[in-house]
């Protein structure tokens, strides 16, 4: 008791006597509770935040080793001038006007490289543009966006300048709206090569069509039944194959099939136990029936795959360690072969039994 009374009055002392203010926190350091020094060790995140007239220091650590630090300057009715950040090996000095973002000067620690943002806004105080120049000044790409009468952005343009003063072609975001709803999006550049993303009034996806100099390359559609069911259907201009995907409302993949015309490539059917995880997969091709069987450990992580074809196995997948595996082959249903892998490089082949 005593000695709780003591660090009480220690921690006081030094709370009078510095700046010093600390917190329990998390990864992003946010200030969840006002805490003593003393009991900084007791979490796995903590802020440190000293005060000095305008300026404010804030240092988080994990595991009382700093992550990252950060110096606030404040303006004398309360906003923030100007804050520079420092984490692992980046450097972020941002300047501001008001209370927007006006400068960003970003730098590679190791080499003193970087780049510069400058922010632009309208007469709504929307953003209307941002600049990105070399550490030199020189403009290398700016990004502009255009509006609609209720400040949504309907139009984005990223310009790219080369290193001989001309600009590169113009990427284009283009997006359509009926009330709230966005319905159309278009990403690409101005000769109609890019992608045509589309909508439902509740915000599914209906289709996604890629396009060539305006030529469609390839089209998949979404289909959605009463119970969220999603069908997907691609289709490849380039080669005339046909994708046709089932996923449940929980995005799991039940089916998938893969024909050029009219001629089936292969058909896939996934099968999954109650906590959704894969136990097994039966696919059909030309060559036959290739069935997957997987197997997982107590605490759920998957332990070993078994491949058949035609009823035969052929080959069986054992995981030892994270990153470490071997494969044992199979021919007539007889083990021949047996390679061991460690981070997917193999590291050694034994063979026989």
């Amino acid at each position: 008791m005593y000695k709780t009374i003591l660090l009480f009055i220690f921690s006081l002392i030094t709370q009078l006597a510095f700046p010093q203010q600390y917190y329990r926190s998390n990864k992003l350091g946010m200030e969840l509770a006002k805490i003593d020094k003393y009991r900084t060790d007791e979490f796995e995140y903590y802020l440190e935040k000293i005060s000095d007239g305008n300026k404010e220091i804030k240092i988080l650590y994990k595991e009382s080793a700093p992550v990252w630090e950060t110096e606030i300057y404040y303006s004398n009715n309360g906003n923030i001038d100007k804050e520079i950040i420092t984490e692992d090996e980046t450097k972020t000095e941002r300047t501001y006007s008001g209370k927007l973002l006006y400068s960003e000067k970003i730098i590679d620690t190791n080499d003193n490289s970087g780049y510069i943002k400058i922010y632009k806004y309208n007469s709504n105080l929307l953003l209307d543009t941002v600049d990105e120049l070399s550490l030199e000044g020189k403009l290398q790409n700016s990004v502009s966006y255009e509006r609609d009468i209720k400040g949504r952005i309907v139009s984005v343009v990223r310009s790219i300048y080369l290193e001989d003063n001309k600009k590169a072609e113009d990427q284009t975001s283009k997006y359509r709206f009926q009330g709230q709803n966005l319905l159309e999006e278009w990403h690409g550049s101005s000769d109609l090569s890019g992608d045509f993303i589309y909508y439902n009034l509740d915000g599914r996806l209906l289709a996604i069509v890629k396009t060539d100099k305006g030529k469609t390359i390839s089209e998949k559609r979404y289909f959605y039944d009463n119970d969220l069911n999603l069908r997907i259907e691609e289709f490849v201009e380039s080669t005339g194959a046909k994708i046709i995907q089932n996923i449940t409302p929980d995005g799991y993949l039940i089916e998938e099939s893969v024909s050029i015309g009219e001629n089936l490539v292969s058909k896939t059917n996934n099968y999954y136990d109650d906590d959704n995880k894969l136990i097994r997969k039966v696919n059909v091709t030309k060559k036959g029936v290739e069935r997957y069987l997987y197997e997982y450990s107590d605490d759920g992580e998957l332990s070993s795959e078994k491949i058949y074809l035609n009823g035969e196995i052929y080959k069986e997948k054992v995981y030892i360690e994270d990153n470490a595996y071997y494969e044992d082959m199979y021919n007539n249903g007889q083990k021949y072969m047996r390679i061991y892998y460690k981070d997917n490089e193999k590291t050694k082949t034994e063979n026989g039994k």
